[in-house]
């Protein structure tokens, strides 16, 4: 588990800062750059989560993709033939939906396409799915709302913490509440911690 958040968000802010207006195209050593950036964010923001780092605010905020259904499920797809992306999906009936950033990462952290677009400048998206989703769907998120998810990581900060031992419920506030008892009973069930104001030095 992660103990402090800070120094994670600062080397994404700084990864992020150098490729994010780069052209990728015809740059090799730009494209590995990305997909490193990309799957170690993915790997480092569900570690977050799970360490308590991000907020509540910030884990229910929605993000947009596009999804593409798969046009033949019994068309055999694998590792030799992943790339063919318009074979086994239907690109031109995008369904938009919008999802959370813990799915999005998911998807990445254990993603069977991953193929990012792009032309002649920065990148321009992500074409993805998973293991498990790859056998109905493709989804592509726009490059500018993936920077939304990272910068909204950067500068997102839990302040305020609670915990009910007895229930298990479990809250993280970017704010420090003025009363959280009242929807929690007996305030000796209660332990209010006010955590990471130090990691909010990456904004």
């Amino acid at each position: 588990m992660l103990d402090e958040s800070f120094p994670y968000k600062r080397q994404m802010r700084r990864e992020l800062g150098a490729i994010r207006n780069k052209p990728i195209a015809e740059d090799e050593t730009a494209w590995v750059r990305l997909e490193r950036f990309v799957f170690w964010s993915a790997f480092v923001i569900r570690k977050l989560s799970e360490a308590k780092k991000l907020s509540d605010e910030f884990e229910a905020e929605r993000f947009q993709v596009r999804r593409f259904p798969k046009t033949d499920p019994h068309d055999l797809q694998d590792f030799m033939n992943a790339d063919k992306i318009d074979r086994f999906y239907s690109l031109g009936r995008p369904e938009s939906r919008t999802v959370d950033p813990l799915w999005i990462v998911n998807q990445l952290i254990h993603s069977f396409v991953y193929m990012p677009e792009a032309e002649d400048g920065p990148p321009l998206g992500l074409y993805f799915n998973s293991d498990n989703s790859r056998h109905e769907s493709l989804f592509h998120i726009a490059w500018e709302e993936f920077v939304r998810l990272i910068q909204g990581v950067v500068d997102d900060g839990v302040v305020s913490m609670g915990f009910n031992r007895l229930t298990g419920e479990l809250w993280k506030s970017r704010e420090i509440p003025r009363r959280r008892s009242d929807t929690w009973g007996n305030r000796l069930d209660i332990e209010l911690i006010r955590v990471a104001r130090r990691d909010r030095k990456s904004s």
